[in-house]
Order: C-alpha cells, then sequence, then structure tokens
C-alpha cells in the first residue's frame, strides 16, 4: 500500500477551515474541487486525494471502486467521493481503513464518521487535524465549518443535539 501522509491531509484540512476561507460559501472552498451544498464528504475526499489517495476515475458514480470528483462523462463525482457513507466503505473495503476502537485515540489522518439519529445510516464525516500537548484530538470539517476544534467540545455539541449519535473513527494501521 502506498505511503499515506498524514500531515498533508491535516494541513489541507486546517488551512481550508481558518480564515479567509473559514465558512460554508462557495469562496471558502479550494476552486480546483467541486462545490456541493452539504460538503462533509467532499471535503473529506479532497484531504485524503491530498494525503496521498489517488482518484480511480470510472464513470459510473454508483460503483463502489470508482472515487473521484469527476468521473468521466456527465456522471460528475462519485458517491464514494460525495456522500459520507460511501466514503466510509469505500475507506474501509478499498482503502483498507480499520475501526478505532476508542475515538480519544485519534490522531492525524483518521476520520470519524457519524450517524446522527442512531439508523445505522451514517451521516456526516470530519477529520483529525492535529492533538494536543495532552492528547485530545482536534478535527476540521465542512458543513458547518470548524477548523481544529477540540474533540471534547465538538462531541459534546454533537451529543448534545443529536441524543442517539453512532461514532464510527477509522484509522490507517500501516
Amino acid at each position: 500500500m502506498p505511503s499515506f501522509d498524514h500531515t498533508a491531509f491535516a494541513n489541507y484540512g486546517k488551512k481550508w477551515t481558518s480564515s479567509p476561507y473559514d465558512g460554508d460559501k462557495k469562496e471558502d472552498f479550494n476552486s480546483s474541487y467541486p462545490y456541493f451544498k452539504n460538503n462533509c464528504a467532499n471535503f473529506v475526499s479532497q484531504m485524503y486525494n491530498k494525503g496521498g489517495w489517488k482518484r480511480t476515475g470510472g464513470v459510473n458514480l454508483r460503483l463502489d471502486g470508482n472515487w473521484d470528483d469527476d468521473l468521466s462523462g456527465p456522471a460528475g463525482p462519485s458517491r464514494t467521493w460525495s456522500q459520507a457513507k460511501e466514503l466510509y466503505k469505500y475507506a474501509k473495503n478499498k482503502k483498507g481503513l480499520d475501526p478505532l476502537g476508542n475515538i480519544w485515540n485519534a490522531v492525524p489522518g483518521n476520520t470519524y464518521f457519524m450517524d446522527w439519529d442512531g439508523d445505522n445510516v451514517i451521516n456526516h464525516v470530519t477529520a483529525v487535524t492535529a492533538r494536543t500537548s495532552r492528547g485530545t484530538p482536534r478535527i476540521s470539517q465542512k458543513t458547518a465549518n470548524r477548523h481544529n476544534m477540540l474533540l471534547t467540545t465538538w462531541k459534546a455539541k454533537v451529543d448534545g443535539s443529536h441524543p442517539k449519535v453512532k461514532w464510527y473513527g477509522l484509522r490507517r494501521t500501516s
């Protein structure tokens, strides 16, 4: 498996969530990639791409092996690129990411996927972009924009507004 650059992944996430890109408007995103009103998976896919994941191309947006922001033909981005639940399956099944048993052990380059209402359908993804000197993970994401936020703060916010939330962490083992 090719090496993955955790630093490039994290730096990209921090860059595009900080000022002057600290919102969720189109101008707050890298114009080299597509923009969607709901951009969490698209943004984390960009981070994975900057970390070293290569686009796979293809023409069918439904094929689980296609991961690209602009498939050949009229298809546009693959579902594995643009939808959190499909990105989760792609990351596990095609990229070999492993479940993270304890979300507090996450390091830059890891991701958290969330099922907001406990129905076993993943609705959101965020990325770990740093750790504090005491080891607390920090996250960065789009929709809604968050820049290097402490996991303690983000988890309290999520758990408070989504009491049935399920967290799924993924990590690289190599």
